[in-house]
Formats: C-alpha cells, structure tokens, sequence
C-alpha cells in the first residue's frame, strides 16, 4: 500500500507542475516580460550559489521581480499568486509528509491511507458500529440480543490487532445483521489505521482458483493480513481439491498465528461438519480460540421490504 501512496502523490505533484506550466504559458503569450522576470528569478539564484551577490542582496532582487511580477498580472486581471505552484495540501506541499529531520505523516496523508485500506477491504462506511440502530428490530428479545453481539463485537474490534481470542464466529439465519457487524468490525480497524479485508467465501475461492491458473498462490495474502472478515462461509462452490483444503489451511494458519479472523456464515455446527469436514468444524467452534456469537430472532430484510 505505501507504494501505492507513494504513486498517488507522486500523480499529484505532476499534475500541478503541470497546471503551472499551462499557466505559465498563458501569462507568457499574455506579456512576454512574465518570460523575462521567470529568466531573472533564475539568475538571481545562479548568482547566489557563485557567490556574487549576498543573500540580502538576493532576497532585494527577489522582491523587486515579485512586485513587479504582481503589478503585471494585476493588470491583467489575474490573481497574484497566479504563477505560485498550487497544491491540494498546502500543509505537506503533496509530498505527504511534514517534518525537517523527523518525518511525519501529514493529516492528508493518513485520509489517503484510510480510504486506500477501505477500497482495499471492500467495506463501507454505512455498517458501522456509529449508525447501529436498534429500530428495526421487531420485539424487545431480538434488540436485546443484538445489542449484546454489537457489544461483544465492538470489544472485539477495539482490542485489534489482537483479540483475544483472536477468532469471532458469527453464525445464525439470514437476514440478522451478521454482515452489518462484520463490515462494522473491518470498519473500526481502517479507523485505526489496521490493514484488513472483507471478502464473501465465494469470492475468497474465486481467488485462490485465479491465482492458480496464473501460478500465482493467493493464499498466502489472505494468511498474513492482520484481520480478515470472510463473509457468508457455505454459499461457495464445492471446487474438489481447492475450497475445503484452503478453508481448512486458512483457519489452521490465523488459528495457530493467533490472528483476528471473523468468519460469518448461515450454517449450524451440524452443516459445516457435513460440510467442511468435522475437522474443520471441530477447529472454528474451539472456545479457546474462538468467541461465538449466534444471532436468532425475525428476518430484517423482510421487514425493510
């Protein structure tokens, strides 16, 4: 990602050396003397770097071509600061960061970094723990259950980047709010600056077969992010040789890293034995490693159509 911040900034610095050069170019065919004075500004520096002039007699020089340089754009009506390089963040210049011997991350830089990690994790800014609503709820037992998961699940995602235990399953019926609170989650973590991605199992085993017709293993992306929501486990295809093996390898891997891993699924611990083998399931319903939480009660969805 930093190279990715590094490219976008670098973008940005291109894009305003290139409206001053537009500018530049209007005010030159505007009055050829903007050519001279930019010529002269030039010189002023060469002679200070030969030690020709002093410094106050720079700085003198420089003054007299900057008013005369915003008495002509003035009578052009244009701005003075018209031929000043212009930058989206006049805080760091667009370099990204502030600081002379110690560098820091400027505020823009950090709302980069936030929105990169958002696309990058597929969530949204909707589901969050902020906008949880308990309106939509039809009876006093449903809300009073799913005020308890919000509040587990916040626990949860405050303690990032380590949980303890570093597992959360979500598991219950459709229609309850099992992906809300896990985009909430994934959500709370950008907020925090903590790489992570929210993928469906059906496009998490899309993935790995890309990545497999290009000798590519995917897999390994998904092992190490410091949290990853993998939602709707059981919609899937049953791929022989692909979707059981590196589902089981996923959780045997974050298990053993002690890595926070929400999985939700629609499926009772009964389906995913069948499914995944008891294996599988023996190892994702582990209390040791593992904070359940199961939603019951009314589908939602049907009561917002």
């Amino acid at each position: 990602m930093r190279a990715e911040l590094e490219e976008l900034y670098g973008r940005i610095r291109e894009q305003n050396r290139r409206s001053l050069e537009q500018r530049r170019e209007h005010a030159y065919a505007k009055s050829p003397r903007f050519f001279e004075i930019d010529r002269e500004f030039a010189e002023v520096f060469k002679e200070l770097a030969r030690g020709r002039i002093t410094p106050e007699q720079g700085r003198e020089k420089n003054r007299q071509l900057r008013e005369e340089q915003e008495t002509l754009l003035k009578s052009l009506f244009l701005p003075p600061t018209y031929l000043d390089m212009r930058y989206l963040c006049p805080v760091c210049r667009d370099t990204g960061f502030t600081g002379q011997d110690i560098k820091k991350p400027c505020v823009c830089y950090l709302k980069n970094e936030q929105q990169f990690l958002i696309e990058g994790a597929r969530i949204n800014d909707v589901e969050t723990f902020e906008r949880f609503s308990v309106d939509v709820y039809p009876d006093e037992a449903q809300k009073f259950r799913s005020i308890r998961a919000k509040r587990l699940c916040e626990a949860y995602a405050n303690d990032l980047p380590k949980p303890k235990p570093p597992i959360l399953l979500l598991d219950g019926l459709a229609g309850l709010g099992k992906s809300y609170l896990g985009n909430a989650i994934a959500y709370r973590a950008i907020e925090h600056g903590i790489e992570c991605s929210r993928i469906t199992s059906y496009r998490f085993v899309q993935d790995i077969m890309e990545g497999l017709s290009g000798r590519e293993n995917r897999l390994n992306r998904f092992v190490s992010l410091p949290l990853l929501v993998l939602d709707d486990l059981g919609i899937e295809p049953l791929i022989p040789n692909i979707t059981r093996e590196s589902l089981i390898s996923l959780l045997s891997e974050r298990q053993g890293a002690r890595l926070a891993t929400v999985f939700i699924t629609n499926l009772s611990y009964e389906e995913m034995g069948a499914r995944y083998t008891e294996r599988f399931a023996s190892r994702l319903y582990n209390r040791d490693t593992t904070l359940m939480i199961n939603l019951t009660g009314e589908d939602l969805r049907k009561r917002m159509d």
